[in-house]
């Protein structure tokens, strides 16, 4: 008789175990980890003497946006658009790249010139404030673009930063402007 009531208390406790525990998650209902965005690519640029990282979405300029400016010298662009060089209009600013940039795209253009009277570059870099006369939205035609001009020094040398966004950029899109500058490696 024991026996019989041990195999019943193992036999309900089973059973109880069985009915109460929760069911397995369905494939629709399982937390998969979100992906990691792609690590930035770093690029090095042994004749201007700079290396930065560009993040995913975004490209370099294999030329130069602004080929008839002398001084100061365009030694960076990075943007998310079609960085188209040159421009009818304003031969310093990107005007073309400009022209072409989608609500969502954002540009970053640097410039190098004489140390001058630039102060020191903050981390993280500051953008300023919207230039809203800017000669770059007016060169372009794009009163809609969200342009930022400022300008730093390090290592001895002087760099004026230009930077446009469209108007439905993301903050997203914004960090990784800001992100870029960052990162930027200067040498002597």
């Amino acid at each position: 008789m024991r026996t019989l009531l041990k195999s019943l208390l193992v036999a309900g406790a089973v059973t109880a175990l069985v009915v109460l525990w929760p069911p397995a998650a369905t494939t629709s209902e399982r937390q998969t980890p979100s992906p990691r965005p792609p690590e930035p690519e770093i690029y090095r640029d042994a004749e201007h003497r700079l290396s930065y990282a560009i993040p995913a979405g975004w490209q370099r300029a294999t030329a130069s946006l602004t080929p008839s400016l002398v001084d100061p010298v365009e030694v960076l662009s990075v943007g998310t658009g079609d960085l188209r060089p040159g421009g009818q209009d304003c031969g310093h600013t990107p005007e073309n790249a400009a022209r072409a940039m989608s609500a969502g795209d954002a540009l970053v253009s640097v410039q190098e010139t004489s140390p001058k009277h630039f102060s020191a570059r903050n981390q993280p870099f500051d953008l300023g404030v919207a230039q809203v006369h800017h000669q770059l939205a007016g060169c372009a035609d794009r009163s809609d673009l969200d342009v930022r001009w400022t300008g730093f020094s390090e290592a001895g040398r002087g760099f004026y930063v230009l930077v446009a966004f469209g108007p439905g950029v993301s903050a997203e899109r914004r960090a990784e402007a800001v992100g870029i500058l960052d990162s930027l490696q200067v040498a002597r």
